[in-house]
């Protein structure tokens, strides 16, 4: 080789094609073992059936007072 000579050896590019290929298995392993995916789902699925409780006893709440004797003021859903 001559003594100016620069760039990348094949022995370092197949090393780092090797290193490459170790760290996105390794990758790939530990997502599918702890099914982060199926986690991250029941989470939006948790959330989302949350929020539609809250909104259920939201509701529920407004026509209780519309609903009670005396009440002389009127929910913003009456207004049209």
């Amino acid at each position: 080789m001559r003594e100016g000579d620069k760039g990348i050896t094949l022995v370092a590019l197949i090393v780092t094609i090797i290193i490459l290929l170790i760290l996105i298995s390794v990758s790939l392993g530990a997502i599918t073992q702890k099914n982060f995916i199926n986690k991250a789902q029941n989470a939006v699925d948790k959330a989302s059936q949350q929020e539609n409780d809250r909104a259920e006893k939201e509701d529920e709440a407004i026509q209780t007072w519309n609903y009670l004797p005396g009440n002389i003021i009127k929910s913003p859903t009456s207004y049209k």
